[in-house]
């Protein structure tokens, strides 16, 4: 469809007022039939905290077979890492399980280097990147608690690293972590 062609948010407002109740549930369950991006939304919304615990869960074990799947080698598809954390990310807003998340597709990655030894540059600059992501996350949100929370993951990930020689990514876990600046002192 042309883009141009769409109706914007407000008119979209506008048109969703004018319609039935009726007409509204047919028009939302015809998009959640449409894509699995819209029903995680949906129970996520509608089934509440269990149904995102559960997508979260269910996004861990796709990230872990990224790397590390039951049979065979991972395929480290970055795409397929970030994709799997943006959806997430559109359905959770909860800090904690973003993170945790983020984090763990790092611990993965670090996993597999640690099992296989070198890995892609793609995903040496993906792990770099969520890591980093992870700091500007507890920076920007200024919570404590949110770096309580991941400091023996965040220091394990660095510690697991260690003598590794890949990429430097020792060192680039090393400089995030040593960003990580709130406003409070501890």
């Amino acid at each position: 469809m042309i883009k141009d062609k769409n109706l914007s948010i407000t008119e979209l407002k506008k048109q969703l007022k004018q319609l039935q109740p009726e007409e509204l549930m047919k028009l939302l369950v015809e998009t959640y039939k449409m894509s699995d991006k819209v029903k995680n939304l949906i129970n996520a919304r509608l089934k509440g905290d269990t149904d995102v615990a559960e997508l979260l869960s269910l996004c861990k074990e796709k990230i872990k077979n990224e790397f590390l799947p039951e049979k065979g080698l991972g395929k480290l598809r970055v795409s397929i890492v970030q994709k799997l954390i943006v959806d997430f990310k559109t359905i959770s807003k909860d800090d904690k399980q973003i993170i945790d998340l983020m984090l763990f597709s790092v611990e993965m990655g670090v996993k597999f280097i640690d099992e296989y030894g070198d890995i892609s540059e793609d995903m040496v600059d993906y792990l770099f990147e969520a890591y980093d992501k992870v700091v500007n996350i507890i920076n920007k949100k200024n919570r404590i608690d949110l770096f309580e929370h991941f400091k023996d993951r965040l220091e394990a990930a660095i510690a697991n690293t260690k003598g590794v020689g890949c990429w430097g990514i020792e060192d680039s876990f090393e400089g995030s972590y040593s960003e990580i600046r709130l406003s409070n002192n501890f």
